[in-house]
């Protein structure tokens, strides 16, 4: 995830892994290669992870830690209106998306393989991460300030999914708009962002 690279071999590892699954996915990526780019040999590699498969879980552990950095970051406040908490998770999300665009494809191959290994890294941080997003939900229903039509427990997916969309059609919506992919992806993130927390809130009654 750091652009810079670090001096900690087992770091080295992850950021080559994470480069190598986001160009080529688990099946694609290989050892070898992974292992070249950070600078180590692969009896090291294998030291550190044991397989490339428990590799690529520990690329997705990075970013499954990151995102419950941002949770806790975000609801440790309850002085904080609802609303504006989950805000501060979506545009904390949103970041880490922007600046990690790596990251979103790694995900992305998961996804399409069927999420197996998100499924398992991800279970115990989600299950950290979505109380507060549920909690914060249901206390914006109960105040007015959030619309009591939705389902709080289907708010973290219904938020980042667009992003994950994205980054699997990015290709095809920046050819038809007949931009780079880095001219549309600030705009679609600040416009994802904003539908989607503007839908959640209640709307005012006009005189």
């Amino acid at each position: 995830m750091p652009d810079i690279p670090s001096p900690d071999p087992r770091e080295r590892i992850l950021d080559a892994a994470e480069r190598a699954f986001a160009g080529q996915g688990l099946a694609g990526a290989r050892v070898a290669a992974i292992a070249a780019d950070a600078g180590v040999n692969k009896a090291m590699l294998y030291y550190y992870f044991g397989s490339k498969e428990r590799l690529f879980d520990a690329v997705l552990g990075r970013v499954a830690t990151a995102i419950e950095g941002l949770v806790q970051a975000s609801f440790q406040s309850a002085e904080l209106a609802p609303e504006l908490r989950i805000r501060a998770f979506m545009e904390g999300y949103r970041t880490l998306i922007l600046t990690n665009p790596t990251v979103v494809r790694v995900v992305v191959w998961d996804v399409l393989d069927g999420g197996h290994h998100l499924i398992r890294v991800a279970s115990k941080v989600f299950q950290k991460v979505i109380p507060p997003i549920w909690q914060a939900c249901l206390e914006g229903q109960a105040a007015g300030t959030i619309r009591r039509d939705i389902d709080s427990r289907f708010i973290l997916p219904t938020l980042v999914a667009p992003y994950l969309l994205f980054a699997i059609a990015s290709g095809f919506v920046g050819e038809n708009l007949g931009l780079s992919i880095e001219a549309v992806g600030a705009s679609f993130q600040h416009t994802a962002l904003t539908l989607s927390l503007e839908g959640l809130l209640a709307r005012k009654e006009t005189p």
